[in-house]
């Protein structure tokens, strides 16, 4: 479980998928707002994939409360 901004900025696609994978427990909300903060990092990834990342997300928490926390 990725739930530190430090570590999400060096991989956020591993943030990703911790977030996918935690989408039913009750931590997801936390990986969820280091993930949004790393995908706002410049540091962290261009816009485009920052975008793509985002998208992914989205879709791959499916119909579960974690997609509409991430929604917001």
């Amino acid at each position: 479980m990725i739930d530190d901004l430090a570590e999400a900025v060096n991989d956020v696609v591993l943030t990703m998928f911790s977030a996918l994978t935690h989408a039913r427990s009750k931590e997801v909300t936390a990986i969820l707002e280091v993930l949004a903060d790393a995908l706002d990092t410049t540091d962290t990834t261009d816009t485009t994939s920052a975008g793509h990342i985002a998208e992914q997300t989205e879709v791959g928490l499916g119909n579960t409360d974690a997609r509409r926390i991430w929604r917001d």
